[in-house]
């Protein structure tokens, strides 16, 4: 006890969370944090992007009572990966986990990721991985919260890439000085950020382990109004060609099928906003990739 005692006080965990325009979930996202049951150090560091709302109002007045909140805020609108690289050079802690502005943690979040992460450390000597959590999907529109379990298989650079390991920054945590091979956050891509870090993190071995318990930790809340299609469309093409070298390993048939598929995503926020033009491109894309693949096949 006395060991796991001392191994906690060794850590301070930084949960980073950029806002933008959140005034209506801000706190609710940051008091997720507060309440955590982690009994080690804690910093929760929050920049508000520029936001038009009372986002900063509200930041600023809980910063005010609570010494582990630190606020920093920029005077503009720079966008998320910009606003993901300013949060990692203000915090200070040795481990690093993410919150979205409208998403939440539930209370044994941290401290089963860090139970998790100690235990793997003396199991394994090192610490070059990551923990990750399952997580609750809730769709607004459609009234339904389901339960998410990502899994990273043997292969973790394949199951990013066909999706069945999703990238999300808020299921993780894990050292910093392990965490910086992914960093900084690609200015280039305003969408999928995530996914480009996470391919960064595996294709340099970082090992993903889940926590022991198979329970949600988070909420996560899905919305596909207002996700520009063709901006989503744009930063696949750019993950792909940044990404070559992996997807090429794996083949021709698995690199069309990707296209594919990310086309299949682009066509479906293009439906939620109501492009159905677009929507009916992409399905023509997708029509003609499919064909070519069917005809390399044959």
């Amino acid at each position: 006890m006395g060991l796991v005692r001392y191994e906690v006080c060794m850590y301070t965990v930084s949960t980073l969370i950029p806002a933008y325009n959140a005034e209506d979930s801000i706190e609710r996202s940051i008091r997720s944090v507060q309440n955590q049951r982690w009994t080690g150090r804690l910093e929760i560091v929050v920049c508000d992007d520029g936001s038009a709302d009372k986002t900063a109002s509200i930041i600023s007045e809980m910063a005010k009572f609570d010494p582990r909140i630190i606020f920093i805020k920029n005077e503009k609108n720079l966008g998320r990966p910009r606003t993901r690289n300013h949060l990692i050079a203000k915090s200070h802690g040795d481990m690093i986990t993410w919150l979205d502005a409208d998403d939440v943690k539930y209370e044994d979040m941290i401290r089963l990721q860090m139970d998790r992460f100690l235990s793997l450390r003396q199991e394994r000597g090192h610490e070059n991985f990551i923990v990750f959590t399952n997580y609750d999907w809730d769709f607004p529109a459609r009234n339904e919260l389901k339960l998410m379990e990502p899994s990273p298989t043997r292969d973790p650079v394949k199951a990013l890439l066909d999706g069945s390991f999703g990238a999300y920054l808020w299921t993780t945590l894990g050292r910093r000085e392990v965490l910086e091979r992914g960093f900084p956050f690609d200015v280039a891509l305003p969408r999928l950020q995530d996914l480009d870090v996470f391919l960064r993190w595996a294709g340099s071995g970082i090992e993903f382990y889940r926590i022991d318990s198979r329970e949600a930790m988070c909420r996560y809340n899905k919305d596909d109004q207002g996700r520009n299609s063709v901006e989503v469309e744009k930063c696949f093409k750019l993950i792909r060609r940044k990404h070559k070298f992996l997807i090429d390993s794996y083949g021709k048939r698995f690199t069309s099928e990707l296209a594919y598929k990310h086309l299949g995503v682009a066509a479906r926020f293009a439906m939620s906003n109501g492009d159905r033009r677009r929507a009916q491109l992409y399905a023509i894309k997708r029509s003609i990739i499919r064909a070519c693949s069917n005809w390399m096949r044959s």
